[in-house]
């Protein structure tokens, strides 16, 4: 790398013969040191990351070290995260632990929750590791679904409007002059006053849209809302609010 960094077209390769004085010399302190008094996680990392470097692979480090391949695996993965490497010294986590805290590196409330599992609970660690992944791929959903309705002009909300507010009313609850239901196709001219709120409810992903300042478009609130029969999206709103 330094030489192609310099423009170099060649180098000096020199051929020697292998031998394995280095991989024996290191199993013999790993053994030495386990005896004695056990390698930190980080220690361990580096150890298997070594012996990957000097040319063995996964299942050959576990035969020779009686240690499980996916803990080597881990370990190696650990080794080339510097992120990793400062949880496992810093809390008593395992490798495969550390290893699987990286996919969360940037999330500070997920890496905390994740240490607290691996430290009090660590029966119950793989299921909020799995949980902490729902709940990403949850929000990354919203984040999209967001991110289509402002491409669209919509304001997006942070909570839904009170339900006696008067100057915002949901879609499907207003109308046209003439008493035709109201649909997305005309809000077109509506501007910023259109409206979404996006929430990953007990029944995944919803959104619902608010028109604001509604009487100004000539929309119109049904006259039975509330009293009829409730829509199916309405139906959804309340058994989530009942929900939370």
């Amino acid at each position: 790398l330094a030489a192609r960094e310099v423009g170099l077209a060649t180098i000096p390769a020199y051929i020697v013969e292998g031998d394995d004085s280095t991989v024996e010399r290191l199993l013999k302190q790993f053994v030495e040191n386990e005896q004695r008094a056990a390698l930190t996680e980080p220690e361990r990392a580096a150890f298997f990351q070594q012996l990957a470097f000097e040319g063995l692979t996964v299942p050959q480090i576990a035969k020779r070290t009686n240690v499980p391949k996916k803990v080597i695996e881990a370990g190696i993965k650990v080794a080339e995260s510097e992120f990793a490497q400062k949880v496992a010294a810093k809390h008593e986590v395992t490798l495969d632990q550390a290893a699987a805290i990286m996919e969360f590196e940037g999330d500070k409330d997920a890496v905390n929750r994740l240490v607290q599992y691996a430290e009090d609970a660590p029966e119950q660690f793989a299921h909020e590791v799995q949980r902490q992944r729902d709940e990403r791929e949850r929000r990354e959903e919203v984040a999209t679904e967001k991110a289509n309705f402002i491409e669209q002009g919509y304001t997006i909300l942070h909570e839904a409007p009170y339900y006696d507010d008067k100057d915002t009313a949901r879609l499907t609850d207003l109308t046209t002059k003439e008493g035709a239901d109201l649909t997305v196709e005309h809000l077109i001219g509506v501007g910023k006053d259109r409206q979404a709120y996006v929430v990953w409810g007990w029944n995944g992903l919803t959104t619902t849209v608010y028109v604001h300042n509604f009487k100004t478009y000539g929309f119109k609130k049904r006259t039975n809302t509330g009293n009829g029969p409730m829509t199916d999206e309405q139906k959804a709103e309340r058994k989530t609010l009942i929900a939370n």
